[in-house]
C-alpha cells in the first residue's frame, strides 16, 4: 500500500462520527487487517456499529457516508450520471491492484512497531478513562489534586497523540523499502522508531501508576488524604515535562 492510499484510509477513519477511543480501535484493526491478523469480537462490533468493512487494503464505509466519499472521490473525473457505472468498473480494478499489492510486501518489523504503538495507545486510553472516572469519586473540582490530575491526564493524552503521529509519519515512507535497505540504515530507522515507542511505554507506565494511586485513594486503603498524593503528582508531572521537552 502506498503512503497516499494509507493516508486516504486513515482519513476515512478520522472522518467518522465516533469517539477518539473507537477511532483508535478501528485504526488498530485496520493495521491488523493489513498484516492479516484476525480481528477480535469487540473490534468487529465497533466496525458494525459504524457500518465499516475492510476490502483488500481499503476501508469501506457504508450507507450515506460511503456515498459521499464516492462523490468526493470521483467528482473531478465523472459526470453525475456516470458515477454509478464507472464506480463499479473502477472498484474492480482497484481490487485487482490491491490483491497484487499485498501486505506481504511490507516490512514486518515496521508493522509490528506500528501495531505495538496502537496497542499502547488503546491500553493507555482505557487507563486514563478509568482515572477520569475515579477522579470525580476522590476529589471535588476546587481541590488542588483535581486540577493537577486533570492537567496530567491531558498532557499524557496530548503526548501520546504527538508521538503516535510522529512515529507513523516517520515509518510510513520505509514500509515498502525497509527490507531492501543496508544494515546501517535499518539500524538507524529502528533506533529512531524505538525512541518514540519507548516514550509511549513510559507514558503508559505513568498512566498505570496514576490509576493505581487513585484506586488506592478511593478504596481508602493506602492514601486517605489529598496531601498524600501531592508529592507523587508533582514528581510525576516533572517526569512528564521531561518527556515533553
Amino acid at each position: 500500500m502506498s503512503s497516499k492510499k494509507l493516508d486516504v484510509s486513515l482519513a476515512k477513519i478520522e472522518s467518522l462520527k465516533a469517539s477518539s477511543y473507537e477511532k483508535d480501535v478501528i485504526r488498530s484493526a485496520f493495521y491488523n487487517h493489513l498484516n492479516k491478523i484476525p480481528l477480535s469480537a469487540e473490534v468487529q462490533r465497533t466496525m458494525r456499529k459504524y457500518n465499516i468493512s475492510f476490502a483488500q487494503q481499503d476501508i469501506v464505509v457504508g450507507n450515506s457516508q460511503a456515498l459521499q466519499n464516492r462523490k468526493n472521490h470521483y467528482k473531478r473525473t465523472y459526470q453525475p450520471q456516470s458515477i454509478e457505472k464507472n464506480h463499479t468498473t473502477r472498484d474492480t480494478k482497484v481490487y485487482k491492484r490491491s490483491y497484487l499489492d499485498s501486505s506481504d510486501n511490507k516490512s514486518q518489523q515496521l508493522i509490528v512497531i506500528l501495531q505495538e504503538a496502537n496497542v499502547l495507545r488503546l491500553e493507555s486510553d482505557k487507563l486514563l478513562a478509568q482515572c477520569k472516572d475515579i477522579l470525580v469519586c476522590c476529589f471535588t473540582a476546587n481541590e488542588l489534586s483535581y486540577g493537577m490530575i486533570t492537567s496530567l491526564i491531558t498532557n499524557i493524552t496530548d503526548s501520546f497523540t504527538r508521538n503516535t503521529q510522529a512515529l507513523q509519519e516517520f515509518l510510513t515512507p520505509f514500509l515498502d523499502m525497509f527490507d531492501g535497505l543496508h544494515d546501517g540504515a535499518k539500524e538507524e530507522i529502528l533506533q529512531k522508531a524505538n525512541v518514540f515507542l519507548q516514550t509511549m511505554r513510559d507514558l503508559k507506565e505513568i498512566a498505570t501508576n496514576l490509576c493505581i494511586k487513585l484506586s488506592a485513594i478511593r478504596a481508602k486503603s493506602v492514601l486517605k488524604q489529598e496531601s498524600g498524593i501531592n508529592d507523587y503528582l508533582e514528581d510525576t508531572i516533572q517526569k512528564m515535562e521531561a518527556y515533553l521537552k
